[in-house]
């Protein structure tokens, strides 16, 4: 999209949001607070948690860690679990030297940030190569350790920064 057309925001939805005010409000709110960039950051003790699990150790084989019936399920698994088993035996930690940061996957960007992440896109797999779940670290990641961190919209917040109302309290 970026490529075709220089909008001011990109907005990444999952399959089942749906807009809670109306048309004109949502482009007025853009309007405002133009230049910020929505994204959700988890800083709780939960969440702390579960990212250093994600990025601490490799975790091998991800492409096949899902796929049941795929003929190397079995094998592959067998040898990932034998690697974290290692890691965790040996105390092992994955050498970091920026700070890894967690948040929902949907995410409204401007222009300018979604030039940035294409922009490092190999850096972002080189980085997390390996990791657990990339995709709710690797956006929070890349803007908390560049310039766009300055742009975050409410980021010492509790609500979430993407502006999405989300109830995972309901059904499953």
């Amino acid at each position: 999209a970026s490529r075709m057309h220089q909008y001011l925001y990109y907005h990444l939805l999952s399959g089942a949001d749906l807009p809670l005010k109306s048309q004109d409000y949502i482009h007025n709110f853009f309007k405002e607070n133009q230049g910020k960039e929505f994204i959700e950051f988890w800083n709780d003790k939960f969440h702390q948690k579960d990212l250093n699990r994600k990025v601490s150790r490799y975790y091998f084989f991800l492409k096949y860690y899902k796929n049941k019936k795929h003929p190397l399920h079995n094998l592959t698994s067998t040898f990932r679990n034998l690697a974290l088993l290692i890691q965790k035996i040996s105390q092992f930690k994955r050498k970091r030297n920026f700070d890894f940061k967690k948040g929902g996957n949907w995410v409204s960007i401007t222009h300018p940030l979604c030039r940035y992440i294409i922009k490092n896109k190999d850096k972002i797999k080189k980085r997390l190569r390996y990791t657990l779940c990339p995709d709710e670290i690797f956006i929070q990641t890349l803007v908390w350790n560049s310039p766009f961190r300055n742009n975050i919209y409410k980021s010492k917040d509790t609500n979430p920064g993407n502006m999405r109302l989300i109830d995972w309290t309901r059904g499953n």
